[in-house]
């Protein structure tokens, strides 16, 4: 209800995009932390190409996760799960990366990146700087 939504374009295609709700938002941390534990518990005895594909479909995994609780919030859908694995067998993976970029950003869980510009003026605000 009072959650802000933004419109999300990749390809031609476009869809509407909700920020998380509290709840949500403790969910996808709980989320990543599992996720992030299943791949920390693979065996060393795996290959350097092994363990990126693994990485890989890690990332996969929490941002599809990310973006389906979002679309499921606009467009009013009650079965996650399968938002879900809609969203891992059909968005690209750079897609998959942007959306969940904007849905993270609308939920304010991104914090801005500085420039130089704004290093140096926070540089000279500092307490220990005159």
């Amino acid at each position: 209800m009072f959650l802000k939504t933004d419109t999300f374009t990749y390809g031609g295609h476009s869809a509407v995009l909700s920020e998380l709700s509290a709840l949500q938002r403790v969910d996808y941390l709980m989320f990543i932390q599992s996720r992030t534990a299943e791949y920390d518990a693979l065996p060393e005895t795996l290959t350097e190409q092994e363990r990126q594909a693994a990485f890989m479909q890690m990332g996969v995994d929490i941002n599809a996760w990310l973006v389906s609780r979002s679309l499921c919030e606009s467009k009013k859908e009650d079965d996650a799960r399968h938002l879900y694995d809609a969203v891992r067998e059909q968005w690209s993976f750079d897609a998959l990366g942007l959306a969940a970029d904007k849905v993270l950003t609308l939920s304010g869980m991104v914090v801005p990146v500085a420039d130089d510009a704004d290093t140096s003026e926070q540089d000279a605000l500092t307490p220990e700087k005159p």
